[in-house]
């Protein structure tokens, strides 16, 4: 098993590792260049598992490698391998291990990106349960366990028990000095994700107070005009919409759209600020602009589906479709797509992975992801 144990060794300390780090953006070259290599080094492991297993030490590496790889496969939409990996993960895992724990940790993001909100909440409870509930642990680890907490809350849309751990997590961060409470701490993504809750429940102001300081972070962290200036011109763009400012709305839906889409066309953050972008075009009464931005939105979302595991996204996008088609008088097309998107939203619904919430706008968005809505 030397040669196993030499090509795990060059993997591991090539690989970016996640750390706490928010993402792999800026990484992806090198992860797509070594992604191979390692499946293929998996494959090996596999194989001789019953007459050449490797070494304790050697697993220890190994397990991380692979959950390093799994957490690349997320952030580039590949969710179902990644999810058969992380499943095959647990059921070697021992309960309440450091292991089990981490497996967690990247199930909830899966699930909560695939808009599986309900078994999102699920892997965060048992995450925290390991990690989080340890009342003396003032580490990002532990924050991270309570943002995850009130992240998947606020995806079932249930932001009112969401802001209480969110609060945690920020508190936990602000209790170090600067620079290490954003050095060490995902503070930038506690407050967005705090802002999110206070957002879904119509607290604008406090939102936009979130916002602001998570945008403060975000520069010392990642410089001016990175992805996550574009979450927040995203959330920001909703906003401005519901109040009626529906130009700077599409101004800000516009740049947020090309700061997210910047080295990933075809990342589902692109295929939702199409989306909104033509939800704005729609409330300015401009219905031919609107069925563009969404058409762009669907491209994007039928490449995603084949990696994805369902069809959500692309329901929404019909069910918007649908809308704008009938206000241009195109019944019967519009007709085709709203039965189309019903059926979906009907089998995904029943399947009791999502939320399931009364308004009709909020039940359409229970199909996608918290960032994707």
């Amino acid at each position: 098993m030397d040669s196993i144990h030499n090509i795990l060794v060059v993997l591991r300390a090539s690989f970016p590792k996640n750390d706490g780090a928010n993402h792999f953006y800026s990484q992806w070259n090198r992860c797509a260049a070594l992604h191979h290599h390692i499946q293929a080094l998996k494959d090996k492991v596999v194989a001789l598992k019953a007459t050449e297993p490797i070494d304790n030490d050697d697993q220890e590496l190994y397990t991380e490698l692979i959950l390093n790889d799994i957490w690349y496969m997320i952030e580039i939409q590949q969710f179902l391998e990644a999810e058969r990996s992380l499943l095959s993960l647990l059921e070697t895992a021992e309960n309440e291990s450091e292991l089990a724990a981490k497996v967690h940790r990247n199930l909830l993001g899966l699930y909560e990106r695939t808009g599986r909100s309900i078994l999102a909440k699920s892997s965060a409870s048992s995450e925290w349960a390991i990690v989080g509930s340890n009342s003396r642990d003032m580490s990002n680890n532990a924050a991270n366990a309570w943002s995850n907490m009130g992240y998947t809350r606020v995806s079932a849309f249930e932001a009112s028990d969401g802001v209480f751990y969110l609060d945690k997590a920020i508190s936990i961060a602000k209790d170090v000095p600067e620079p290490s409470r954003y050095q060490q701490f995902n503070l930038d993504r506690f407050l967005r994700n705090r802002g999110r809750a206070y957002q879904q429940m119509r607290r604008f102001e406090d939102t936009l107070r979130d916002f602001d300081e998570a945008e403060e972070y975000q520069k010392k962290i990642h410089g001016p005009n990175s992805h996550y200036y574009g979450e927040t011109q995203y959330e920001r763009a909703k906003i401005e919409a519901w109040r009626g400012n529906l130009e700077e709305a599409y101004s800000l839906a516009t740049k947020a759209h090309d700061l997210v889409s910047a080295g990933k066309p075809t990342h589902a953050s692109v295929m939702a600020a199409q989306y909104r972008l033509g939800w704005i075009a729609m409330l300015q009464g401009k219905n031919d602009l609107a069925l563009q931005h969404f058409e762009k939105s669907l491209v994007i979302s039928r490449m995603n589906e084949q990696h994805r595991g369902n069809s959500g996204e692309s329901a929404r996008i019909q069910w918007r479709m649908s809308q704008a088609l009938e206000r241009m008088g195109r019944e019967e097309n519009a007709l085709s797509l709203w039965e189309a998107a019903v059926k979906v939203k009907t089998s995904l619904l029943a399947t009791g992975d999502y939320a399931q919430v009364e308004d009709e706008d909020d039940s359409w968005d229970a199909l996608v992801g918290l960032l994707y809505r």
